[in-house]
């Protein structure tokens, strides 16, 4: 895998690609709110196992991209635009988690014309998940980095491992780069605290039925056992969307790349290969 800094308007965003640098048809991986590139670290192997070139992005204030504390769905169309200038001339199928979904709704407007369609897992047709005004999505993202504080290693791993549905090394790969070792030696989750409260700001006004209107084909994959499923947002949604199909993840939990990694994949790869037309 290669790993290149992007320069965007909203500062550098880290990208990992797997496959070829040069490819008629690519994937997009955006991940969930706290996340980064490598919860996608499935897809991208075996993106390269395909010869399918396949990019995935630290979100701006997310692991190893710079802050972007006043960023807006605009500057993540730009984004979007520009990460996908490191595969030139592909058309791409964009996959986002959760936050990373909703997050991809607007890229479309950044690539407009190169987009074979869209899968969102778990996200972009919930409503009123997170709450409160600015100083309370503050407070939450603070406690949140603060319980993804463990002493070492290995607590930090049978942690993140007990509240999983699967694991493997994919996975493994995936939670080890959301955390990092701090100066005094504990393991955090990385992510710029500012940043992370935009990005909760900006999920808190979001509405299904606000969405950005497209045509592409796009794919919901609804996890069963999420906090907060809303199959009447994915109506809501497809007003927006018409070309949507919905599939639901039976034993899946709001981390879908996580929980049922091989049901995810192939649903991703089948409408890779299927779907985008």
């Amino acid at each position: 895998m290669i790993e290149t800094l992007v320069t965007t308007r909203v500062g550098r965003v880290r990208t990992l690609r797997a496959g070829p640098d040069r490819a008629p048809r690519a994937v997009l991986c955006w991940p969930g709110l706290g996340l980064t590139a490598e919860e996608f670290h499935r897809l991208l192997r075996e993106g390269e196992a395909r010869g399918v070139a396949v990019l995935a992005v630290d979100p701006p204030g997310h692991g190893r991209s710079d802050p972007a504390p006043d960023i807006t769905w605009e500057d993540v169309a730009e984004v979007a635009r520009d990460v996908t200038a490191v595969v030139p001339g592909a058309e791409f199928l964009l996959v986002g988690h959760s936050a990373g979904a909703t997050a991809l709704l607007y890229g479309l407007r950044g690539i407009a014309g190169r987009a074979a369609g869209i899968v969102l897992g778990d996200g972009a047709f919930h409503e009123g998940v997170l709450t409160g005004d600015d100083a309370e999505l503050l407070r939450q993202n603070e406690e949140w980095l603060r319980q993804m504080t463990f002493p070492d290693w290995d607590s930090c791993l049978a942690a993140t491992r007990a509240e999983l549905k699967a694991w493997d090394a994919d996975v493994e790969a995936g939670v080890r780069d959301l955390f990092a070792t701090t100066p005094d030696g504990a393991v955090s989750a990385r992510g710029d605290l500012r940043t992370m409260t935009r990005w909760s700001a900006l999920l808190r006004d979001y509405h299904p039925r606000q969405a950005p209107r497209t045509d592409r084909p796009a794919l919901v994959l609804w996890a069963a056992e999420a906090l907060s499923p809303e199959p009447e947002g994915i109506a809501a949604l497809r007003q927006r969307v018409p070309r949507l199909e919905a599939r639901c993840l039976v034993g899946s939990g709001h981390e879908l790349f996580w929980d049922q990694p091989d049901a995810a994949s192939q649903a991703v790869w089948s409408f890779f290969d299927t779907g985008c037309d």
